[in-house]
């Protein structure tokens, strides 16, 4: 794709372009007001009322987030580095969980190919992308100092820290005060006085869903399609009966407080959320009729939600061999497709909470059709194997294209079937 202009307008404006279609999801987030004035210091579950969670949170994912600071004296480095392989010291099983999860590669080649080709100080333009991929001020710096701007200290371990993309301090630790949610029942309690790092200031909202909305909600006046928000999540969360049921974010995604933040990509995650069936084959006057239904029985927002996915229903003839047949495939479209400039919406066919999407089948029935096939295909990446694409057909640097292709395989490595069945025709 080559605009008009020299070669650096044109660079300039390709990477805008990449980064309004890639970083979407980050731009409009849970916009906060950085002049509030709640708190974050003072005893556990000061902010327990649903007033005092609101401003908790208000303060706490005030973006940029501000530098740590100057660690506690007295404390050692174990408990005061901020990458996730120290916290694992003492708290292995999540460590152990976050480190296959999502969150730990969310500094991954999709992203990274796209930083690449920015310039070297442009910090600003940086931060706007990371500010949920990588949110630590600290990590900030360290991709500068990867990218090569001046002004910052080195202090790097093995592995930049802005690699290590989502880690525990993003979420758990303010200017060195760290942050949790209340202790267990049945749990006994600590003397508070040896533990590690101090203890931890015991919070309830990190039991509400509205943490999560930090990075999974857009804004009110956020970018929007079709009178809809383009990151919606919380908001379908809220108009189901799951928050009614007070089913959260987090009684789903992390059962057990444990850190696996399972979705779209999970094929037994999806599973849970769906109910499948599939109605009794009938043959009349030469024409197979049926019915593929799935339900969003348990999902507690639109499935899927956001605009990446797609979920395709199928159900087609094949012969003997396992050939499709020819004129016997009928499908239907469960997803937000949306082109890459974003400049309209042009379906929406997503399922909501409790309801059904049914594809209705009726074919005539081929000569040499020897068994029916259901089939649910799911791709939790569609819109980012189709950006990826394009990003390919633009000039980037040997770094860039290589982290892109990267990218582009993984999204395509990512796609699976949910449900297939085979019903043999007599």
């Amino acid at each position: 794709m080559r605009r008009g202009g020299t070669v650096s307008t044109q660079k300039k404006e390709r990477w805008a372009w990449c980064l309004l279609s890639f970083l979407f999801l980050l731009s409009y987030t849970f916009q906060v007001d950085a002049r509030a004035e709640t708190s974050l210091e003072g005893p556990d579950d000061i902010q327990a009322t649903e007033f005092g969670i609101e401003n908790f949170l208000r303060k706490y994912w005030s973006r940029p987030l501000k530098a740590q600071g100057q660690p506690p004296a007295g404390l050692s480095s174990v408990e005061t580095s901020l990458f996730p392989a120290s916290c694992g010291t003492c708290h292995r099983s999540q460590f152990n969980d976050w480190r296959e999860s999502l969150h730990a590669r969310s500094m991954g080649p999709g992203i990274m190919g796209q930083l690449v080709e920015m310039a070297t100080d442009a910090k600003d333009n940086r931060q706007n992308c990371i500010r949920c991929h990588a949110p630590l001020a600290e990590q900030a710096n360290s991709l500068s100092r990867a990218r090569g701007s001046p002004n910052s200290s080195p202090n790097e371990q093995e592995k930049p820290l802005y690699e290590q993309g989502l880690v525990c301090a993003a979420c758990h630790l303010r200017e060195y005060r760290w942050y949790g949610p209340p202790q267990q029942a049945g749990r006994r309690t600590p003397d508070r006085t040896r533990l590690p790092h101090n203890g931890w200031s015991r919070q309830t909202a990190f039991e509400d869903s509205r943490f999560c909305s930090a990075c999974h909600q857009f804004d009110a006046n956020g970018f929007e399609l079709n009178g809809k928000l383009l990151e919606n999540t919380f908001n379908e969360w809220q108009a189901s009966g799951f928050a009614d049921s007070d089913v959260t974010c987090q009684s789903c995604h992390m059962p057990g407080r444990r850190h696996l933040w399972r979705g779209i990509h999970d094929p037994d995650m999806v599973r849970s959320g769906v109910t499948i069936k599939t109605m009794p084959l009938t043959v009349e006057e030469g024409f197979l009729s049926t019915t593929l239904q799935m339900k969003n029985s348990a999902t507690g927002h639109f499935f899927p939600t956001y605009v990446t996915p797609k979920i395709i229903m199928q159900i087609y003839q094949q012969d003997v061999q396992g050939n499709l047949l020819p004129g016997t495939l009928k499908g239907h479209i469960v997803a937000r497709k949306v082109p890459l400039d974003l400049s309209k919406e042009e379906f929406d066919t997503r399922i909501a909470p409790g309801k059904t999407a049914i594809l209705v089948y009726r074919a005539r029935l081929h000569k040499k059709a020897h068994s029916l096939i259901f089939r649910i295909k799911v791709e939790p990446d569609e819109f980012y194997t189709r950006f990826f694409q394009a990003l390919l057909e633009t000039d980037l640097s040997e770094e860039g294209r290589q982290q892109i292709e990267q990218a582009l395989k993984n999204s395509m490595d990512s796609q699976f079937i949910l449900f297939e069945r085979h019903y043999l025709i007599k």
